[in-house]
């Protein structure tokens, strides 16, 4: 038992500090290590487990959504099979998440332990990695994510707001601790004090609201569920972390360091209202079947070009509710949130206990995050959050739950464990891919060889991007390969694929789909992008290519002209 616990706090300690954020995908090696730790834990309570298990409603209504996507793709929905497959795989995690701490009530908080244990200690060195990056100190380290001047400390999650709830996480987690008297009040007074100046140096708004939220909670269930902190203590908390937010422009001052952005400048709504805005729009044309899980970039290309620039392009709609209505439509997505809101109210109208007070704390935490980002899109947030609801469900009355066979779910988890190892070993033959067509685009080495390279049958879409990075806009292209380049553009929408499709429709004979993919580029991107783009295109049009003068080009309105950089030349088709 110990060894599990303890693997599975390795795992979960090693998903908040890694610092190997590499292309592909950024978060891979993270969101593993956090799956590992979950499987550790899952084992160890199907051992502890009776002969029928206990599952939760919570679990289950996660395990058949995870089917959702793969019917998606089916239909045509979802364009590329490793999408589907990957949400499949996150959401059956998040079902196992939930039903782990269920599947024996009494070991409920142990098993929850090596978590708690796990987001402390990455907490307490987060903040100093947080410290170091404000201080310009250890840059050279291989041990620290490398941090751009002028950007707001993150530590090893590579991403300020991300380090800010993993911050509100570890008070949560200080105050488990007090409550288990594995520390005494002055320990949890000097660790929420850590955490708190951790979130200020990250500058996050999303925390305020998370810290809000969470003072409010506890000091409406103190009493009702007897935590050992203090309604005045839990204020002072909260005091002390606005004090910390709004001393730090002065801090910054005093050691003549830049403090990145002002209050009044955090207080701006910045690019998620004209998002959330495009969003709704997007809603509103596909209201009933939405565009798909993972499909959120294909949503932003549809409505782009009908609202002003956001120059970002997105993934994730920024917001949970509609992030669920624009990959499901009004209807499933509409029974998802329905369903996660009426389960929270419940549970928070009913929580009498601490340790479920505890729980629902870090998930208010997460959830507020969720109304401005994605947390839930990475594995380390996403499966604590499970952990955390399964823990509140184990301690909740039994007729909201149903008995199933061990060993029905035993094949489960068996299944999504190979499913995970499937996954490791195929994302070890993309990233070689995608190194060695690095190279190759750079100029450096052979021309990458993908014949004798693994077959990816989960991981599809890498497939297809590394075909599109091989291919050109020419002359006379058939439909089949013009419909293709538009999925990838919808998909991922990245300025040389935008740039190579709109390239490709104007030459052959499709100026209105050019001119409104180059609109798309200029609206979902830099301007510094677009200006790059727009002369690159000029430049073609005037040379070889003079069908292009037919595509009505955005209007730069005297931006200064750029010459053509290396990000398009891969997109510029040989002379015939």
């Amino acid at each position: 038992m110990s060894v599990a616990l303890a693997l599975a706090g390795i795992g979960f300690l090693l998903s908040w500090l890694l610092p190997n954020h590499y292309a592909p995908w950024a978060s891979f090696w993270q969101d593993v290590s956090a799956a590992l730790g979950l499987m550790a834990l899952w084992a160890l309570s199907i051992l502890c487990s009776a002969r029928n298990i206990r599952v939760s409603w919570l679990s289950l209504g996660a395990a058949l959504v995870a089917v959702v996507p793969l019917i998606q793709w089916a239909c045509g929905q979802v364009y590329f099979f490793g999408d589907a497959v990957i949400v499949c795989l996150y959401l059956i995690g998040f079902s196992l998440a939930v039903a782990t701490p269920t599947f024996s009530p009494a070991e409920a908080e142990l098993i929850i332990e090596p978590l708690v244990i796990a987001c402390i200690a990455a907490c307490v060195l987060s903040v100093g990695l947080a410290i170091s990056q404000w201080l310009n100190i250890g840059r050279t380290s291989i041990f620290f994510v490398d941090m751009p001047p002028n950007a707001r400390p993150y530590a090893n999650l590579a991403q300020p707001n991300q380090l800010a709830t993993l911050l509100l996480l570890g008070v949560v987690g200080a105050l488990w601790s007090l409550q288990k008297e594995w520390i005494g009040r002055f320990g949890a007074g000097l660790a929420i004090a850590w955490f708190c100046f951790g979130i200020a140096v990250t500058q996050s708004r999303s925390a305020w609201a998370g810290m809000a939220v969470l003072v409010i909670w506890l000091l409406v269930v103190q009493r009702r569920a007897n935590i050992k902190i203090g309604r005045v203590a839990i204020a002072v908390v909260g005091g002390h972390f606005f004090l910390f937010v709004l001393a730090w422009p002065t801090l910054c001052d005093w050691l003549f360091l830049s403090a990145n952005r002002s209050l009044a400048d955090q207080a701006k709504a910045g690019v998620r209202v004209p998002l959330w805005a495009a969003m709704l729009d997007a809603i509103g044309r596909e209201p009933w079947i939405g565009y798909g899980w993972n499909q959120v970039s294909v949503a932003q290309f549809k409505v782009a070009d009908a609202h002003a620039p956001i120059n970002q392009w997105f993934e994730d709609a920024h917001n949970l509710i509609i992030e669920l209505f624009v990959t499901n439509g009004v209807l499933v997505g509409g029974l998802i949130a329905v369903s996660l809101t009426l389960w929270l109210w419940r549970h928070l109208y009913a929580c009498k206990d601490a340790a479920s007070a505890l729980a629902l704390g870090g998930i208010l935490v997460v959830g507020v995050h969720a109304m401005f980002e994605f947390p839930l899109d990475y594995a380390y947030f996403l499966l604590p959050t499970g952990l955390l609801a399964g823990l509140v469900e184990g301690r909740s009355t039994p007729r909201k739950s149903i008995v199933l066979p061990r060993v029905l779910v035993i094949v489960v988890g068996v299944v999504a464990a190979t499913l995970l190892a499937r996954v490791v070993y195929e994302y070890l033959e993309v990233e070689k891919r995608h190194r060695d067509m690095r190279f190759e685009m750079a100029g450096f080495g052979p021309s990458f060889d993908q014949s004798n390279a693994i077959q990816l049958r989960l991981l599809t879409q890498f497939d297809e991007i590394s075909n599109f990075a091989k291919s050109r806009a020419v002359r006379n292209m058939s439909q089949e390969q013009l419909d293709e380049m538009k999925k990838m553009a919808e998909r991922f929408g990245f300025p040389p694929v935008l740039f190579r499709y709109a390239l490709a429709a104007g030459l052959n004979g499709d100026p209105a789909t050019a001119e409104r993919t180059l609109n798309v580029l200029c609206r979902v991107h830099a301007v510094e992008l677009c200006v790059e783009g727009v002369t690159a295109w000029h430049a073609m049009a005037q040379g070889d290519y003079p069908e292009l003068r037919a595509v009505k080009v955005p209007d730069l309105k005297g931006e200064i002209q750029m010459t053509p950089l290396q990000i398009f030349r891969p997109s510029i088709p040989a002379p015939p």
